[in-house]
C-alpha cells in the first residue's frame, strides 16, 4: 500500500468543512425554527375585542353547527390571548447533532385546551393556528434555511 502525500492533511480540511457547514446548517435551521415560533405566538395573540365578547355568545361562535370561519373573526385560526395559557405554551425545541438536526414548534401534549382548539371538539370546529402560521411561515423558512435572511 502506498502511502499518498498530505492525505492527512486533506481529511483534516475535509473534516474541519463538514463541521463548519454543519454549524452553519443548524445556525440556519435554528433561525427558521425562531421565525416559526414567533409566527404561531401571533397567531395566540389576538386581543381585538374584549374577553366578555367572546363568553357572552349564544353558543360558541365556532361550533360546529355554524360553517367554517363564521365566528367573530373570518378566520377560525386566529386564538385569543384570553388568559395567554396558550401563547405561553407554545415552545421551540432543538436537537442539533453532527449527521441529523430537528426544531420543533408546537405546544406539550399535556395541555388539553390546546389539543381541543387544534382537533376540535364534538360541538366545536378545530382552530388549526400552528398549521396556519406553518402555512403562512412557509416560503420565509425556505429562505432562511438556504441562506437567506428575514
Amino acid at each position: 500500500m502506498s502511502h499518498v502525500e498530505g492525505l492527512d492533511n486533506i481529511i483534516a480540511n475535509l473534516q474541519k468543512a463538514v463541521e463548519t457547514e454543519t454549524a452553519k446548517m443548524n445556525n440556519r435551521l435554528d433561525n427558521a425554527g425562531t421565525f416559526l415560533h414567533k409566527a404561531v405566538k401571533q397567531r395566540a395573540s389576538y386581543t381585538d375585542h374584549p374577553q366578555w365578547m367572546l363568553t357572552h355568545f349564544l353558543g360558541s361562535p365556532y361550533s360546529q353547527r355554524y360553517a367554517e370561519n363564521s365566528g367573530p373573526h373570518d378566520d377560525d385560526s386566529i386564538v385569543h390571548t384570553q388568559s395567554g395559557s396558550i401563547r405561553r405554551d407554545i415552545t421551540k425545541v432543538t436537537d442539533f447533532g453532527t449527521t441529523k438536526s430537528s426544531v420543533a414548534v408546537g405546544v406539550p401534549n399535556s395541555n388539553p385546551h390546546i389539543e381541543n382548539l387544534m382537533v376540535g371538539k364534538p360541538k366545536q370546529r378545530p382552530r388549526r393556528f400552528i398549521d396556519r402560521a406553518f402555512e403562512e411561515s412557509k416560503d420565509d423558512i425556505v429562505t432562511i434555511l438556504m441562506g437567506g435572511s428575514k
